[in-house]
């Protein structure tokens, strides 16, 4: 069966434990098959550092702190062609996943962002 290529897409600027929480239910998606691309727009809180540790298979830009949500968006999709996903995955980093598996939350009922639906 083919797992589609995904390339979600992840700009931040110094959102460091919630990038890693996003980043950890990003890895948990079944049925496809993840390229994560985070976008850092001059990050100061080592929120690089500790992504590049904790998923050393995440595809890092970086940016000059002037890229706000739509320069980090077209940078990052600058760096997925080479990649050439099947799909393409554009977060917020104001409003990145919520719950997920990984969680101690029950979260039966509930879509990526951990609301109700």
């Amino acid at each position: 069966m083919h797992r589609p290529l995904v390339a979600a897409i992840v700009p931040t600027h110094n959102r460091k434990e919630r990038l890693l929480h996003t980043l950890r239910c990003l890895h948990e998606q079944e049925g496809v098959t993840p390229a994560i691309i985070v976008v850092f727009d001059r990050c100061t809180d080592g929120s690089r550092d500790a992504v590049l540790q904790a998923f050393p298979t995440v595809h890092a830009v970086e940016g000059d702190g002037n890229l706000w949500w739509s320069g980090a968006i077209n940078a990052g999709i600058a760096a997925a062609r080479a990649l050439k996903p099947d799909y393409l995955c554009l977060m917020s980093s104001r409003r990145l996943a919520g719950a997920c598996r990984h969680d101690k939350e029950d979260n039966v009922g509930k879509d990526n962002f951990g609301h109700r639906q």
